[in-house]
């Protein structure tokens, strides 16, 4: 049995992409560094957590004020599974920023079908960049077999 499951990566601002962006305003860019996937080649995959190593970049400007940034799974098939999106997580591996609150520096923040708060940022002056493992957490329960299509979607918003 191979299980196979894809991530795509997209960025929204306030509930619309940006094409451009005024310079004074808090703005966030979302880049893979890695090929996110993940697959299943014995049954020992599928009991061990999977981790893809600085997988994802985002970049944040909050020049204009404090920002909140939060970060859900979309699934882009009919399986919406909590259950499945909840072993989606991502670590923060490193940061730029000196004036940030992550909700959790040392573990994988487990994200959701609704928005997860990632960290908040205080107003600064540079652009601040934050990199992120994504890991796959190891299957305790019964998951549908097949493929698992998502998109891990990253919002900016302003408190």
């Amino acid at each position: 049995m191979k299980r196979f499951i894809a991530l795509l990566l997209v960025f929204y601002y306030s509930g619309s992409i940006l094409a451009q962006n005024n310079l004074d305003d808090n703005a966030i860019t979302v880049m893979p560094n890695n090929n996110i996937n993940f697959s299943y080649q014995s049954i020992d995959d599928v009991l061990t957590d999977k981790v893809i190593d600085n997988a994802v970049s985002v970049s944040v400007s909050s020049k204009k004020s404090k920002c909140l940034i939060y970060a859900q799974v979309v699934f882009t098939g009919a399986d919406q599974s909590e259950a499945m999106a909840r072993r989606i997580c991502l670590k923060l591996r490193n940061s730029t920023s000196t004036n940030f609150s992550p909700v959790n520096y040392a573990s994988p923040v487990a994200l959701s079908i609704q928005p997860v708060l990632l960290f908040e940022q205080d107003k600064a002056t540079n652009l601040n960049l934050f990199n992120y493992d994504v890991v796959l957490k190891k299957q305790t329960g019964f998951d549908k077999t097949g493929s698992h299509n998502f998109t891990i979607t990253f919002s900016l918003v302003e408190p």
